[in-house]
């Protein structure tokens, strides 16, 4: 079985679907729509990005649902691709819902612009921050954040041996400071991340409250296959459940790992990162390099070759 995967903040590039935008209409249609449904140049800010305003994170989230469902649409135009069992990460979320119609694009747009500016304004600038911390088992990690003074969580857990903690800034720089060598026998690799605010923690809670107000009245459908949803790591195509677990999801960890296991346990044996980048399929690799295969979209060719590579109508 094949499933699909949407990428998060993070992936994002200057020129990402630009390819596509230039060889598919139904992908240059999505780059349009967006642009038409946000009131701003999405082409300029994609494709040329001249005022470095693709990084800000109430235009990155957007665009990134933009990018992802250029993709998407583009592999329907050529290749009549069912519906498929898909996660998305974080952000990546909204593109598996619009891919899946639970939510319109129009609709998605319009969240994901809010989703944005919501988690921006939720933590001053400079007070919080995020750090990749890579070789740590699960269970040492939570005990040296139980040590730390502040509000500091586990935000994303994207494959076994690479985790992400939020929080405080002062809280995040005492985990950088701690000493893991004396403590667990092994010192951990930590890497500041280049983030505007401190995503998927507590610190989030006004921008989940905004966002459950507009997600409460946003129309959904239950979806052409189970989405697997970042919050419980389980599948659904309960519209209400979807919107839940949506919500939760603003203050709640990544459970990305889990996830693809979950994937794995139903039946998945290979994956297509939807979007621009490879982070996903190499973070597969990493959860499980023998049983589940991993592909992405990095150019043209590598559109044209997926049906050598990947049986779209594999069930």
């Amino acid at each position: 079985m094949i499933a699909y995967l949407f990428p998060g903040q993070g992936s994002q590039t200057v020129g990402m679907a630009k390819f596509l935008y230039d060889n598919f209409a139904s992908a240059k249609l999505a780059v349009e729509e967006a642009s038409d449904t946000l009131h701003m140049d999405m082409v300029e800010l994609l494709f040329e990005d001249p005022k470095n305003e693709l990084h800000l994170t109430a235009n990155t989230q957007p665009a990134l649902l933009t990018s992802s469902t250029a993709y998407y649409r583009a592999l329907k135009e050529v290749y009549d691709i069912p519906a498929r069992i898909s996660a998305g990460h974080s952000l990546g979320e909204y593109s598996a819902f619009v891919a899946n119609e639970v939510i319109s694009y129009a609709d998605a747009l319009k969240l994901t612009r809010e989703r944005g500016l919501a988690m921006q304004k939720a933590v001053p600038v400079g007070k919080g921050a995020m750090l990749a911390v890579m070789g740590a088992e699960e269970k040492d990690l939570l005990q040296a954040l139980a040590d730390i003074n502040g509000v500091i969580e586990v935000a994303n857990y994207n494959s076994p041996g690479q985790l992400v903690v939020s929080g405080e800034s002062a809280a995040v720089e005492r985990l950088k400071n701690y000493d893991t060598q004396s403590k667990f026998g092994k010192k951990w690799k930590m890497i500041p991340l280049k983030v505007s605010a401190p995503f998927h923690c507590s610190l989030m809670q006004k921008a989940e409250e905004h966002m459950q107000t507009l997600l409460t009245s946003t129309d959904m459908q239950s979806p052409q296959a189970p989405v697997v949803q970042n919050f419980t790591a389980k599948e659904s195509i309960d519209p209400e459940e979807l919107r839940s677990n949506l919500i939760r999801q603003i203050t709640g960890s990544v459970r990305w790992t889990a996830s693809i296991q979950r994937m794995q346990e139903l039946g998945v044996t290979k994956v297509l990162e939807v979007g621009p980048g490879k982070v996903l399929s190499s973070l597969v690799k990493k959860i499980d390099s023998n049983g589940i295969q991993s592909f992405n979209i990095q150019n043209l060719d590598d559109f044209k070759n997926l049906e050598q590579r990947l049986d779209f109508h594999e069930r």
